[in-house]
């Protein structure tokens, strides 16, 4: 009692408590086992690496079609240069044959283009410039070694071991022997080999065994080459 009046100490309890939690009790790194039910049959060729590295975001994204949303002040330079990009190298092919001398026309055109942001795109546009050059000469030299182009953002399917892989070509070719290149394009970094020797960065080769098994339709062949492209 302090002046005649009740001393209340709860509050000073709970801020000690507040100050001295104890010790820290870790939990446990997420392991979900889903039912066989739940468990996808129909997979990506760009979900595969997900699985490999990281199974627990492949569950949250599959099994719990979670999905990440872009903040709502996100940049949007780097979907506005893939979507350029492959919309420039698909009207290419489709309407030029992959002419090397059209392919600069193209991508100005679309630069010239309403985007999200104008100033990205004009900090971007030299860099574009430099890769369309590269690309020129790179289709130059496959057309004098007999490559042509076959199909651009094609689709294909195949079913291996139970599971229906699928996935999306950017391009695919017709070598001088018959054999089909298949080729993925990239704005940003390129995998590393040290990836791909550790068993990662499988995109290109699974759309090779999609290929190999006959899964883009009206293209048949053996996938003898893939690459990347800048």
């Amino acid at each position: 009692m302090t002046g005649g009046l009740p001393h209340d100490t709860r509050l000073e309890r709970l801020a000690v408590t507040l100050d001295n939690p104890g010790a820290p009790k870790p939990a446990e790194r997420a392991a979900p086992r889903p039912a066989r039910e739940q468990r996808p049959t129909t997979i990506s060729v760009t979900a595969v690496d997900r699985l490999k590295a990281d199974p627990f975001a492949f569950y949250a994204q599959q099994v719990l079609k979670l999905r990440r949303l872009d903040p709502v002040d996100a940049d949007h330079s780097a979907a506005w240069k893939g979507t350029a990009v492959h919309a420039v190298l698909e009207q290419w092919l489709a309407e030029d044959d992959c002419n090397p001398d059209r392919l600069m026309d193209r991508a100005r055109a679309r630069c010239s283009k309403p985007r999200p942001s104008p100033v990205a795109a004009r900090l971007w546009q030299p860099r574009l410039t430099e890769a369309i050059r590269w690309i020129e000469d790179q289709e130059r030299s496959n057309q004098t070694n007999g490559r042509r182009p076959l199909a651009a953002e094609k689709r294909g399917e195949a079913r291996l071991d139970g599971v229906l892989l699928h996935g999306k070509a950017d391009r695919i070719d017709r070598l001088a022997d018959g054999g089909l290149a298949i080729v993925d394009y990239k704005t940003g970094k390129a995998p590393r080999q040290k990836a791909v020797d550790a068993g990662f960065s499988l995109q290109l080769g699974l759309l090779g065994l999609i290929a190999e098994a006959r899964g883009f339709e009206q293209l048949e062949g053996c996938p003898e080459h893939s690459n990347t492209g800048r």
